[in-house]
């Protein structure tokens, strides 16, 4: 790998941590409750979700909509399974993550985001909502 490569796949982890440290501290806030103890007992399907919406371009609050600590493991595994699809999909489509990250933090004039950036309206907290951006974003042609 080549010096330029190691760089910024160095940059791009530590975008990464620091992302998450400021997840952790937001979360150990008192309007959070015992969302830091959860997010300590997360398995790997929930980090890498984490992991995915913050190479997105989530918020810590985006992240925390998308994958709340007061939902059923039911419902968290469907979260989760289309966090990782959308991801899969957003790839097929763009290719590089900073495609996905641009795609997802801008405005879209479509008839269904209306102006608003996808990661905002997929981060509403809404299942179906969240299922509606991933059927949409399916269907386009980017």
């Amino acid at each position: 790998m080549s010096n330029d490569n190691t760089n910024r796949e160095a940059e791009k982890d530590n975008k990464i941590d620091k992302d998450l440290e400021e997840l952790f501290l937001r979360i150990e806030s008192p309007e959070y409750g015992n969302g830091i103890r959860k997010l300590f007992e997360a398995d790997s399907e929930e980090l890498m979700a984490i992991n995915i919406l913050s190479q997105w371009g989530a918020s810590p609050e985006q992240i925390i909509s998308v994958l709340p600590f007061d939902v059923d493991k039911v419902e968290m595994g469907r979260r989760i399974q289309i966090v990782r699809t959308l991801n899969t999909t957003l790839r097929n489509l763009l290719g590089n993550s900073k495609s996905i990250s641009t795609f997802m933090t801008s405005t879209n004039e479509s008839s269904y985001f209306s102006g608003r950036k996808p990661i905002d309206v997929f981060a509403e907290g809404c299942l179906k909502t969240m299922e509606e951006v991933f059927e949409e974003i399916k269907g386009a042609s980017i």
